[in-house]
């Protein structure tokens, strides 16, 4: 179809200018003007190519459309998606299994070449392809509908067929999340939805992290079916390389058909590392599988205690009063040093350091102060009347005390009600407010502006603007101030008023837990995205590398050795990105792993190792039963039917008889200008050449 921008009737103006044209070249040409009647045909032919193509040239600056039509037929997508994972098999026999193969084998057929067809199979997750290999050992029919939606949702989709035993053990419920479909799911039911003779293992509830020294709280699930009458026993192990140790047990008895109870143990983490556990449920006789009657768990103990010095210049009560105050939360381990016998080399050993009336006047504190410069350690000064108040202020820049820390004031503490730095509730600062006074030395005290005043001293009626004990960070180091000695009186007075030492200990921990910081100052780290990993999981991995000035660096490569608990070494290299490393391992087999990384920089060797673990995915095996009742929801909700396996074909007549099912035709309408069809270009220069040509070859000009 052509279409014009102007009107139609220019189209003849056109073809009148073309004769025109032509007319006026030729209407006085005398070269073939001949009686001989040839080359007078031949003056008509020219004074035809002429016009034609002046009319041509005239009409295309019309500027015409071409608009043409296109059509195109889609088959409805028929969707097949099959359960892959591990319960399968065990809810199917052989024969079973081939008699499902066989039916789609012949709905595929029956189907055609009417529709077209995709298949798939699911399980942890959605893959393309019908091969089925049954080791998924996860069920996500959710999560695969919703990817199903997420490819075809915009295509003309005409059915999924869904096969499985309606047993899901990730992701929702797929009845209420299977996408936003409007089409039917017709569903084969795998399996067999009777009941049998079982007792199983159901979820085990479990931090997969706990604490050195806690105990670690565990809750199993025991269910049993048609087992009344009978008992059996339970019990928690510790797997190690060599052996399995006992460390809870109890006797379940079944006192009706449809039993179910709970078993709670508490484990003890006395050692930190990964450790494997093991449940193990007793078989009875006539049970229909013991797959489900074991099951295993790893957790992993982190040694979250912080270590911290105590170093002072003498001996003096409060240092066993804050050794005991602060070892009363499990989390901190401190230890007591004399200054002039501590070996600064280890402090970097240390999370923290309190320096009780250190520096001191008696003691030489340079080596000291110098290597917590060099560490940028959190410090905890207690002031003292043997404090050497010159070193000190010139140490930080938090407080400056300006005076002779020999001549000492008693102070009582009189909390800030603004601070904010951690929660001090009523009950605490009633006591901190009776708590006896502190010797803190007789001087002037100037802040710096940012820093943030836990209590002021407060001296018998009067409440001064001297801080007791303060807080701040100066160049990006923690710093804590208490401004007078004595604290193993607020100690044994807190247990004197209340019969235990609450609020002293709450003081002391949450002034800890304001200053400790964690610094890791490893140049190399390597490690596993997380500690523990399921066995359908691929394993990921980060390194950093710094340079002297700390700064990101991936320059040298990288090698990561894993060894399993056999000795088996597997050997990668790391990938570089950016700045850092990365890499994944894929899968592994479950078990417990140890690695180490290596890579060498400005000629030193440089190590980083830890370990991991891979855990089972225990989950087809606990559910022997099919729910096929799922299924029929899924179909019902949809439109679709249920069937069984032995009538697969079935669904291609049904598919064939819809309404719904249809083809699609989709009609596309294009316009182009006729300026751009390269046919009228040539068209006309040859029309243009011919004339040319004959005109030429008979002596014209």
């Amino acid at each position: 179809m052509i279409a014009f921008q102007y009107p139609a009737w220019l189209i003849l103006v056109c073809i009148a200018a073309g004769i025109a044209y032509a007319y006026t070249l030729y209407r006085k040409d005398t070269v073939f003007i001949s009686p001989i009647p040839v080359f007078r045909k031949l003056k008509w032919l020219l004074f035809a190519f002429r016009a034609l193509s002046v009319s041509i040239i005239a009409i295309l600056l019309l500027t015409p459309l071409i608009k043409t039509q296109h059509s195109q037929t889609e088959k409805p997508l028929i969707l097949i998606a099959r359960d892959n994972s591990a319960s399968i098999p065990l809810k199917m026999s052989a024969a079973q299994l081939q008699q499902q193969e066989q039916g789609f084998q012949e709905l595929k057929k029956e189907l055609g070449d009417e529709y077209s067809i995709e298949s798939f199979r699911f399980g942890t997750s959605l893959q393309n392809g019908d091969t089925l290999t049954y080791k998924d050992q996860a069920t996500n029919i959710a999560d695969a509908m919703v990817e199903l939606y997420n490819r075809y949702g915009n295509q003309n989709v005409g059915a999924v067929i869904l096969a499985s035993d309606g047993i899901y053990n990730q992701g929702s419920n797929p009845v209420y999340n299977h996408g936003d479909w409007l089409v039917p799911f017709y569903t084969v039911a795998l399996g067999d939805t009777t009941i049998q003779k079982d007792a199983y293992l159901g979820r085990i509830y479990y931090n997969k992290t706990c604490y050195l020294h806690d105990q670690s709280a565990v809750k199993i699930d025991i269910n049993a079916n048609y087992l009344s009458g009978m008992q059996a026993n339970v019990e928690v192990q510790e797997i190690t390389p060599t052996s399995s140790i006992l460390l809870a047990q109890k006797n379940i008895n079944y006192t009706n058909t449809s039993f179910s109870t709970s078993f709670d143990a508490l484990l003890d983490a006395k050692t930190t590392g990964i450790h494997h556990y093991r449940v193990k449920l007793a078989t009875v006789s006539g049970e229909a599988t013991a797959i489900n009657n074991v099951q295993d768990f790893y957790i992993e103990v982190l040694d979250a205690r912080q270590k911290i010095l105590l170093l002072a210049a003498a001996p003096h009560p409060d240092l066993g009063a804050l050794k005991s105050l602060i070892e009363s939360n499990n989390n901190y381990d401190c230890t007591i040093a004399w200054a002039n016998e501590f070996n600064v080399k280890t402090i970097a050993d240390y999370n923290l350091v309190i320096l009780h009336q250190f520096p001191a006047v008696s003691t030489n504190a340079g080596a000291v102060l110098k290597a917590l410069n060099e560490q940028k350690m959190p410090v905890w000064y207690i002031l003292g009347s043997s404090s050497n108040l010159a070193v000190f202020n010139q140490q930080q820049g938090l407080i400056q005390v300006n005076g002779r820390a020999e001549n000492t004031n008693e102070v009582l503490a009189k909390l800030n009600k603004n601070f904010n730095s951690f929660i001090v509730n009523p009950d605490l600062e009633q006591a901190v407010e009776a708590f006896p006074p502190l010797l803190a030395p007789f001087a002037e005290y100037r802040m710096a502006p940012n820093a943030a005043v836990m209590a002021y001293q407060k001296v018998g009626a009067a409440v001064t603007h001297f801080p007791l004990l303060v807080f701040g960070e100066i160049n990006g180091n923690k710093v804590g101030v208490l401004c007078g000695e004595g604290i193993w009186r607020w100690k044994m007075y807190d247990y004197l008023q209340h019969q235990n030492f609450d609020a002293s200990r709450d003081l002391v921990s949450k002034t800890v837990q304001l200053l400790i910081a964690k610094n890791d100052k490893r140049k190399f780290k390597a490690n596993p995205v997380k500690s523990i990993f399921y066995e359908n999981e691929t394993i990921d991995w980060e390194a950093t590398l710094y340079n002297d000035n700390y700064e990101f660096i991936n320059t040298p490569d990288v090698t990561l050795s894993i060894t399993d608990a056999a000795g088996k070494s597997y050997n990668f290299t790391f990938n570089k990105s950016e700045r850092s490393y990365s890499l994944n391992t894929g899968f592994l087999p479950v078990g417990s792993y140890t690695y180490t990384a290596k890579t060498n920089f400005n000629a030193k060797d440089l190590s980083s190792s830890g370990n991991f673990s891979i855990s089972p995915l225990q989950l087809e095996g606990v559910q022997t039963s099919a729910n096929h009742q799922l299924l029929h929801l899924l179909s019902a909700q949809t439109g679709g039917q249920l069937v069984y396996p032995n009538a697969i074909k079935t669904i291609a007549d049904q598919i064939k008889k819809s309404e719904l099912i249809k083809p699609v035709i989709y009609t596309t309408n294009k316009t182009t200008p006729a300026l751009y069809l390269k046919w009228i270009f040539f068209l006309i220069l040859l029309l243009l050449s011919a004339e040319w040509f004959i005109r030429k070859y008979n002596g014209g000009y």
